[in-house]
């Protein structure tokens, strides 16, 4: 008998095409379709997909639309996204989107937020850096009123979808705890914070 606990592994993808690689985008995407697949049934518990725009190496821009392509291929692999940048999106679009996702996946999606930091992004969704993390608070905030009874239609599978907050640094993890939300962070002094 042994006392270990599980390990979940998880991976993580963000679709670069950088120019001295450059290959095929329908090639590359349809590669880390089948990647995923092949990681579902290797036994890995998640697959990741994040969130960025105007990059010279054509980084993924649409991580929702991503996890519902992989939802159609797998059948037990969680699927989340590290992060989508919530400033730059309507709370009621990435509730919308992420409740295709969850119907897709039969209640497989973990959401990811953050609120983003690269100027050219802001500049164009005609967003503005100055509140972003207030924005994004208020954001987790509204998705939990659109996805409870009298919000968005179709509801989403789960019962309380999981929402991460890619949140850096104590400020960031208690918010992340006052919110009541799950923190996504690999640093673990951001425990305490967040606990209290």
């Amino acid at each position: 008998m042994t006392d270990r606990l599980p390990l979940d592994v998880g991976i993580y993808f963000d679709l670069r095409n950088p120019p001295q690689w450059r290959q095929d985008p329908s090639r590359l995407y349809g590669f880390t379709l089948e990647m995923c697949e092949e990681a579902e049934r290797l036994g890995a518990s998640s697959a990741w997909f994040s969130e960025h725009h105007l990059f010279d190496d054509d980084y993924l821009t649409s991580p929702l639309t991503f996890a519902a392509a992989v939802a159609a291929r797998t059948t037990r692999i969680r699927l989340g996204t590290a992060i989508l940048i919530a400033p730059l999106h309507h709370p009621a679009e990435i509730a919308e989107q992420s409740v295709v996702v969850d119907i897709l996946s039969g209640g497989r999606l973990d959401l990811g937020l953050g609120t983003g930091y690269r100027v050219p992004e802001f500049e164009l969704f005609d967003a503005t850096l100055r509140r972003k993390y207030g924005q994004t608070d208020d954001t987790v905030r509204r998705l939990r009123e659109l996805w409870s009874p009298g919000g968005v239609r179709p509801q989403p599978v789960q019962e309380r979808l999981p929402i991460w907050l890619g949140y850096q640094g104590p400020q960031g993890a208690r918010r992340a705890g006052l919110l009541g939300e799950r923190l996504l962070s690999a640093d673990a002094a951001l425990w305490e914070p967040y606990r209290e």
